[in-house]
């Protein structure tokens, strides 16, 4: 039972679409062409057979005229309208050649009266039909006068034909086209590229161009352009002028856009990292050349390597590109760096320098210590073949306070030193001398008068008992002998070296040396501290030599003073040195200040290049 009614329902419906069909057929048979110039009401569903009536030998048709010209039957006819649309499939923009390629469809459209014909009643639609040959009807003759190349389609040019004389010409471009470009603003760049069509024969007073149906261009079914976007289209109707002749010309705009990503991923974020790693080479030891070298010069080829590819993508042009500015920018701050490093080679070598002064300033020290003179004495003493022996007469000085600061003395080498302390007696050549009894009494003096800071020491000294007769002979040579200096010339040269220095670094010309002053002193011999360490030293040194600290004003010291603090600072200094940055040397300061300054000078560079750019000209 349920099988019958299931083939009862299939042969309903079987029968109900046979009459439909049947129905659909009646009614296609009825819709027809009238085939023009038939005298017997002739209707026709081929195309071909309406062609023939149109465009054969048994009509009247002639391409050569415009239809306005053959409606009107007069030259000076109205203008024929050309209407323009293009369908976009891809385009792509060459920056180095200055040129845009486009794929699409041209649709060309005119009115031809002299095509028109019926159809019959019945039909419901609009029914176009494609013409055979192209080239049969009349031509508005469009091209597009800005173009460079023109790849020729296997695809011929298609017209249709609608009933009311309409032609439709369809053709698939393939155009390179001229796009001038000003790339100044890559990536954030736009353009205008545009089309320019016109027709090749016609003037304005036969033709006029103008935009077809809304979208005039489409880009529904445009491909995807990884580094340009389309933002817009417009078309706009303008005169190009050809000497004396006007010719009708519409030009369809493309506005574009870059996408920035491209750059920005493969140009400029690489510069940034590139712009940190020289950043990180001012945390790596200043003393390791080849590797701050390495990571110094590195950056710099690498930001040449990238101005290489942008440069390679944009014709060679006149004017500055953002992005080559900005390029350019971070190549100039990583060469800084290169120059920075190379100062601070120059800097640590000058440290090399003060270390050595130092070490010069040591040995001085030891020359004009007590235990210097002691040596010279016993030396000078030899040579004259005495011998005696002095006791050291310290034990036997009471040695009182200064009251004041200026009182205070330095030790007692320097101060016989700078007082020219006379020994006499200087041995001739060759010879031993006799020391004087007068002149072994003053040496007796002058040891019992030394400072405390001389230690317990004896000056041992020979002594020759001559006769009279070898006396008469040493009294008769005394005028051929080199006369004794009063001072040992090394110690001139050294305390001339002290003054020299001493006056190069007191700025105020006070005579005195001030804490801040001392400092500078000190880094001329290789030892970084601060104002404030130096200070505390000179108050070190106040200390030591129980001379009175002043409450008002700055502790200083005389030259005098000066010449016993420099040759004996390891004496005084306090032992806590600070860490702060002006007891630093000077190399290491210079990388200091590149670790605060780098990132913020670069960020500040780049942000006002940016706003020159795109903030203080923007409208």
């Amino acid at each position: 039972m349920r099988s019958w009614v299931l083939h009862a329902g299939v042969l309903v419906v079987s029968r109900q679409l046979e009459e439909d069909h049947h129905h659909h057929h009646h009614h296609h048979q009825k819709c027809r062409w009238a085939v023009p110039n038939s005298f017997s009401n002739e209707t026709t569903v081929s195309p071909r057979r309406l062609e023939e009536a149109l465009l054969g030998s048994s009509s009247s048709y002639d391409p050569s005229v415009r239809p306005s010209v053959a409606l009107e039957e007069s030259l000076e006819a109205p203008p024929d309208n050309v209407a323009v649309r293009l369908r976009v499939h891809a385009f792509s923009i060459d920056e180095s050649e200055q040129t845009m390629w486009v794929r699409g469809l041209l649709r060309v459209a005119w009115k031809d009266w002299r095509l028109a014909h019926e159809r019959a009643e019945t039909c419901t639609s609009e029914h176009e039909w494609v013409m055979t040959d192209v080239n049969e009807t009349w031509q508005p003759m469009i091209y597009a006068s800005n173009v460079i190349l023109s790849r020729i389609e296997m695809e011929p040019a298609i017209s249709k034909l609608s009933a009311d004389g309409t032609v439709e010409k369809s053709s698939l471009v393939d155009w390179t086209l001229e796009c001038p470009m000003k790339a100044k603003e890559v990536p954030l760049d736009e353009h205008v590229c545009e089309i320019a069509l016109r027709s090749h024969s016609f003037q304005t007073m036969h033709v006029v161009i103008e935009a077809g149906e809304d979208p005039t261009v489409d880009t529904s079914s445009t491909e995807v352009n990884l580094i340009w976007r389309l933002e817009s289209t417009n078309a706009r109707r303008t005169i190009e002028r050809d000497g004396d002749k006007e010719y009708s010309r519409l030009e369809l705009e493309f506005q574009l856009r870059r996408h920035p990503g491209y750059h920005l991923a493969f140009s400029m974020l690489p510069a940034v990292l590139f712009l940190l790693v020289a950043y990180n080479g001012f945390f790596i030891a200043r003393e390791v050349a080849p590797a701050r070298v390495s990571i110094s010069v590195i950056p710099v080829l690498i930001m040449r390597l990238l101005l290489n590819n942008v440069y390679a993508q944009i014709e060679t042009v006149s004017y500055q590109l953002y992005l080559g500015q900005f390029l350019n920018i971070c190549m100039w701050i990583t060469c800084g760096c290169v120059f920075e490093y190379s100062l601070v080679q120059q800097l640590l070598q000058q440290e090399k320098v003060a270390a050595a002064r130092r070490t010069a300033l040591r040995i001085m020290g030891a020359r004009l210590s007590d235990k210097a003179e002691e040596d010279i004495l016993t030396e000078h003493a030899g040579h004259r073949e005495f011998s005696a022996a002095f006791e050291h007469a310290m034990s036997h000085v009471d040695r009182k306070p200064p009251t004041q600061a200026q009182s205070a003395l330095p030790s007692s080498s320097t101060r016989k030193i700078m007082r020219g302390v006379m020994m006499r007696g200087y041995p001739s050549k060759g010879r031993a001398a006799v020391i004087a009894p007068q002149t072994q009494r003053n040496m007796v003096q002058l040891v019992r008068t030394h400072s405390a800071r001389m230690t317990t020491a004896a000056v041992t000294v020979e002594v020759e008992v001559k006769d009279q007769e070898e006396e008469e002979e040493d009294e008769d040579e005394d005028d051929d002998s080199e006369p004794y200096p009063t001072v040992n010339p090394v110690f001139q040269e050294d305390l001339a070296l002290l003054k020299k220095i001493f006056d190069r670094f007191d700025a105020d010309r006070s005579g005195a040396i001030e804490p801040k002053e001392v400092s500078n002193v000190l880094r001329y011999y290789g030892v970084y501290i601060s104002s404030a360490v130096a200070r505390a030293t000179v108050l070190n040194y106040y200390f030591f030599n129980h001379m009175r600290i002043p409450k008002t004003e700055l502790p200083s010291l005389s030259f005098e003073q000066f010449v016993d603090f420099i040759t004996r600072y390891d004496e005084y200094a306090v032992g806590h040195e600070s860490k702060g940055f002006t007891s630093q040397p000077t190399s290491l300061q210079v990388d200091i200040v590149g670790r605060y300054a780098f990132i913020p000078v670069c960020f500040s560079i780049l942000c006002i290049h940016y706003l020159a750019w795109f903030g203080f000209s923007a409208p």
